[in-house]
């Protein structure tokens, strides 16, 4: 600090020395003339009585006034130059000092040291910025190991879900081989040609499946029933029940279950009435329609058959991929006009799917199976058709009577009148000449 204090005034002294000398070498420049020696000069202007003695006393008065002044102004410049010296030294070498105070209470007493420190001090930062990277690296590895252990959780669920499944899968295969034990009880198969053990097995596990659900539904299905599967051509594209316990289903169509199940529900609703002999009718039709589709919640039959069908009839025929649906509103009526027994059938398919939509299939399926026991059926005609859709809606009155109403107008829709009278609810069947 001091050293630079000392510097700093010598500078401005030499300046101040500069500043007084000036003037002085610019008056002795102007009174020397060209070629004349300055001693020359000097005296021709002290010679007394020459013309210029005078000019030259009024000019000597006024440079001894500058020069005063001149002297004067220097020492102000060089005192206010002196003054912003102290100010700089002061503003920078306080700083300066301060520094030097700290550096020292550091320890730092030389540039060494300072150097010493600042690559000690790299080196701390650099083991610090090891350190985190090293911590963000186990950070990214935790994560890593969350996500896999994440990843790991989700296919033990699935796993083990998976494994439920299986359990599950084994629990439905012991039933459907016990099923299938049942059915070689009650369903049996002639052999032929057609039939191969691969199609055998999945007609049997398909009828004991359908076998169980029509037991539950109410249904006796003790009696036995021979199946046979025929390559005679007069056999193609059909399938047929002949009483009183032989199904014929021919090798086209054998690989359509619900071509097996048709078959059999006209051998079980055939059991139901045998006391009463009643001949094949198109009630039969639809109910042998209906079960299978109910069972398979499904109101489309026989969808697997159509490509035989096709081959058979044409591939133009049957454009909507089914042979039967039980969403329609074929009319029951149209017996006079020479409807068939399958396509009057797929009316009453269609009220028994209407009916299901309207109780449910718990209530619905029991309740049709009900009705085709007790109602007579002769023949197809509106004569004994009637009577069955009397004691349907009889037993709609006596089971559901909040649906009575809406049971009777899908028959009304349909082209059948019934003469059932209204049964109140919580009371009596009311008489046709109540009022």
């Amino acid at each position: 600090m001091a050293t630079l204090a000392s510097l700093g005034r010598a500078a401005l002294l030499a300046l101040a020395v500069c500043a007084m000398a000036w003037p002085a070498a610019i008056q002795g420049a102007a009174a020397q003339r060209p070629g004349q020696p300055p001693e020359a000069a000097a005296a021709a202007l002290a010679a007394p009585g020459s013309a210029d003695a005078h000019v030259n006393a009024l000019i000597d008065a006024r440079v001894k006034d500058s020069k005063l002044v001149e002297y004067e102004v220097s020492e102000a410049i060089a005192d206010r130059m002196f003054k912003w010296a102290q100010w700089f030294a002061l503003l920078v070498g306080a700083p300066l000092a301060i520094l030097a105070v700290i550096l020292t209470l550091l320890g730092i007493r030389s540039y060494a040291d300072f150097q010493d420190r600042m690559k000690r001090a790299r080196e701390a930062i650099d083991r610090q910025m090891q350190k985190a990277e090293e911590l963000q690296a186990a950070h990214e590895a935790i994560d890593r190991q969350m996500k896999d252990a994440a990843s790991l959780q989700a296919q033990f669920v699935a796993l083990r879900e998976h494994l439920a499944e299986l359990s599950n899968l084994d629990s439905n295969v012991r039933e459907i081989a016990a099923q299938v034990d049942r059915i070689e009880q009650y369903v049996g198969f002639q052999k032929s040609a057609a039939l191969t053990p691969a199609l055998k097995t999945k007609l049997e596990a398909s009828l004991a499946r359908y076998r169980t659900w029509l037991t539950r539904i109410g249904c006796d299905t003790t009696e036995p029933v021979t199946v046979l599967i025929s390559r005679k051509a007069s056999e193609r594209g059909n399938a047929h029940y002949q009483p009183p316990n032989k199904i014929v289903i021919s090798e086209d169509l054998a690989r359509d279950p619900d071509v097996a199940l048709r078959e059999y529900t006209h051998h079980v609703l055939s059991e139901a009435k045998r006391d009463d002999a009643v001949p094949f009718t198109a009630v039969q039709s639809g109910l042998s329609d209906y079960l299978p589709c109910s069972f398979n919640d499904t109101p489309l039959f026989a969808v697997r058959s159509i490509p035989a069908f096709r081959r058979l009839y044409g591939r133009h025929h049957f454009p909507n991929n089914y042979l039967r649906t039980m969403d329609n509103q074929v009319r029951l009526d149209i017996v006079p006009y020479g409807g068939s027994q399958q396509r009057i059938g797929e009316g009453w398919g269609g009220a028994f799917w209407e009916l299901r939509a309207l109780l449910g299939q718990p209530q619905a399926d029991p309740l049709l199976l009900d009705a085709w026991k007790a109602a007579p059926i002769a023949e197809d005609a509106p004569g004994s058709s009637v009577p069955f859709a009397e004691a349907l809606i009889a037993l709609v009155d006596e089971r559901h009577p909040q649906a009575s109403a809406a049971a009777r107008a899908l028959f009304k829709r349909r082209g059948l009148e019934l003469d059932v009278p209204a049964r109140p609810r919580g009371g009596r069947r009311r008489s046709a000449t109540s009022a």
